[in-house]
């Protein structure tokens, strides 16, 4: 690929979203290339998902799981692979390793395993860690209502299985731990030191 897939993963709150902008906006100030997808995706089914999250219909663990298998590859085969084979990067907001943790609070995990190994493997993740009380409380200052995986002790499995997940796929993932109970600066700084010492071909280190 001439494009490189970057993740950034981590639990409700952890500060993907904003790391994320701040990504996208140090990639335009380098003069690179890129676009930004979710997981969901703005797809029916992606909406499918997400109405599930806010409580409006019900379904198994497997079954949302299923959606976001489907939604997952459409996303790869729509936006992801045909951006990288023109040489523009993509930023993900979630991928497999979420589906590993989130998903396996429902359904089994080897069956996750066996069902999204048909994802393409991230040139880098970088995990947000942040402890699950301070992502519970971002929550509560942040949203009226809660969603479905939003509450302390799901959340607690859901971090012990990123943690799970992260042992099993560490090399084929390429995954990098950000503390991530940081400042925004300062996250932001750790993960473009990163990529500046990964790439040293690609990022200028003068740049901002």
């Amino acid at each position: 690929m001439k494009g490189k897939l970057y993740v950034l993963e981590g639990l409700d709150s952890a500060g993907k979203g904003t790391q994320i902008k701040l990504l996208s906006s140090y990639f335009k100030s380098i003069g690179r290339k890129h676009i930004v997808v979710t997981q969901p995706s703005q797809t029916l089914i992606g909406g499918l998902i997400r109405s599930r999250l806010r409580k409006e219909w019900e379904c198994n663990g497997g079954c949302l799981q299923a959606l976001y298998l489907a939604d997952g590859i459409n996303t790869i085969n729509k936006e992801i692979l045909p951006n990288l084979k023109k040489g523009i990067d993509v930023i993900c907001d979630r991928y497999s390793l979420s589906a590993y943790a989130y998903g396996s609070v429902g359904a089994d995990y080897n069956w996750l395993k066996n069902s999204f190994d048909v994802f393409i493997n991230p040139d880098i993740t970088f995990f947000l860690d942040v402890p699950v009380t301070e992502c519970v409380k971002r929550l509560q200052k942040e949203k009226e209502s809660l969603e479905l995986y939003e509450n302390e002790n799901i959340l607690n499995r859901v971090y012990n299985n990123y943690l799970r997940a992260i042992n099993d796929f560490k090399e084929q993932h390429n995954i990098v731990k950000i503390n991530g109970n940081q400042s925004i600066e300062k996250v932001s700084e750790d993960i473009k030191n990163i990529l500046k010492n990964i790439e040293d071909t690609s990022f200028d280190s003068d740049c901002p």
